[in-house]
């Protein structure tokens, strides 16, 4: 019977350890911070990266929310992509345009979320969409090929 109870007493101790709590959590500190979104635009006359075509340049873009305010991102200039990293840490669906050359926008919606595992937040993808135009996303790398028609214009 002792060594029953010496058992017992094991297992509930291994039981209350590896019980998880907020209060476990309070000393941890680790949000893992989301991945960019990339944009590949690609002229859906030839194939080409518009970038790469001449068709448009860096300065041709510009991206902003329903608001109108002006969202960040980097061109990558030796990959000719449109890399954004701070548009990711907004949580909840929203909704966004990417402008080209003032003639052209192009409506897209990223919904993402922060969840918490294992006391650290963690940002995840729900959905993305290009509304106005035809595209291919790659839900794992976040990256997106959107299809433009400005060859006529050259």
């Amino acid at each position: 019977m002792k060594k029953l109870n010496q058992y017992i007493f094991l297992f509930l101790m291994i039981v209350v350890a590896s019980c998880s709590t907020k209060e476990d959590c309070e000393d941890i500190d680790c949000t893992t911070p989301p991945e960019p979104l990339y944009f590949e635009i690609i002229d859906e006359n030839t194939g080409l990266n518009a970038f790469e075509s001449g068709i448009i340049s860096q300065s041709d873009i510009y991206i902003t929310n329903k608001d109108s305010e002006n969202i960040p991102y980097d061109f990558l200039n030796q990959r000719k992509l449109i890399r954004m990293s701070e548009i990711t840490y907004t949580t909840g669906p929203h909704v966004y345009q990417l402008g080209i050359k003032n003639e052209l926008l192009i409506g897209f919606k990223l919904d993402m979320k922060i969840e918490e595992i294992d006391c650290c937040n963690v940002y995840q993808f729900i959905d993305f969409k290009v509304i106005t135009t035809p595209y291919e996303f790659d839900e794992g790398e976040l990256w997106a090929k959107i299809f433009i028609n400005l060859s006529s214009e050259q």
